[in-house]
């Protein structure tokens, strides 16, 4: 089994999914609607919340609940796939905070809302 790195093994999951019957770890099973439940956990203390998943990403974004992306850009030219930021009305103001190169090729790009 592959072991997770500290930032990740450390932090607490929300899943949410009409499908799932159960979940494992630090991870608590949701089939509340995300963007009631949201606004919610974004007031509990800790660590920001990390969305992952282009259908809850999206959804999240339309309903203005994403207040930082932390976007990883890899160095692959793809000719297809599923799109990220699908289905929004306008666009959003972004401005960079942060960018980092690793050896890799991948680079780190940190943004908030305008």
């Amino acid at each position: 089994m592959p072991r997770l790195p500290n930032c990740v093994k450390h932090r607490r999951f929300e899943v949410y999914s009409n499908t799932l019957t159960r979940v494992e770890g630090k991870t608590r099973l949701s089939s509340e609607d995300p963007v009631a439940e949201v606004p919610r956990l974004k007031e509990q203390p800790g660590e920001p919340l990390g969305v992952g998943g282009a259908t809850l990403a999206a959804t999240l974004m339309r309903h203005d609940l994403i207040d930082e992306y932390r976007l990883f850009v890899s160095p692959v030219v793809l000719g297809g796939g599923k799109h990220f930021f699908t289905g929004l009305e306008q666009s959003i103001g972004l401005a960079l905070l942060e960018t980092r190169t690793f050896g890799t090729g991948v680079v780190y790009l940190r943004y908030e809302r305008r």
